[in-house]
């Protein structure tokens, strides 16, 4: 499972949407979270989903959708603020680690 949430200009969430994984790992942000940001005047956009696995480290589909994702956001004049990884005991900041 993994969140999408979308800031406006002044920080305020304005979309917040779900979506579930593909059964192979992979979590895609559906096209209909794409446009809601373009009817909220979407600034920012932070995305998150949990390791069941319990390692906070990214996969190989983490680093190719963090990647995708802030191409497509770029595009739209969107930033993409961050991308967290959630565990039991912890979790991961794409900023933190500087890959931003």
């Amino acid at each position: 499972t993994a969140l999408l949430l979308a800031f406006d200009e002044f920080a305020r969430l304005v979309v917040m949407d779900r979506t579930g994984g593909d059964g192979k790992g992979r979590c895609d942000i559906p096209s209909r979270s794409w446009r809601a940001m373009l009817l909220e005047n979407v600034t920012g956009v932070v995305m998150a989903h949990n390791h069941p696995s319990g390692t906070p480290w990214p996969s190989a589909a983490d680093f190719a959708a963090t990647r995708e994702a802030a191409h497509l956001l770029r595009l739209l004049e969107i930033e993409l603020v961050d991308h967290q990884i959630f565990v039991g005991n912890g979790h991961f900041s794409f900023r933190k680690a500087g890959l931003l």
